[in-house]
């Protein structure tokens, strides 16, 4: 895909919300580590509940947020 060619917002639809994000100049993984922030904040930072929710196991999560 053409960097060009990408837009610079998305929308990412959950169980819960409609998030937007602005993913100018931003890498893949300062766009997964806010999405993970932003589950974790809304689920009161219960790691259990964030994991469910990202569909990821809750060690998967522990090692993405101690990275």
């Amino acid at each position: 895909m053409i960097k060009e060619n990408l837009n610079q917002n998305f929308e990412i639809i959950d169980s819960k919300n409609l998030v937007s994000l602005n993913i100018n100049n931003k890498s893949l993984k300062e766009i997964e580590n806010e999405i993970i922030n932003y589950v974790l904040k809304d689920e009161n930072h219960n790691k259990k509940a964030a994991a469910e929710r990202l569909d990821i196991g809750r060690t998967t999560l522990w090692r993405k947020i101690t990275k």
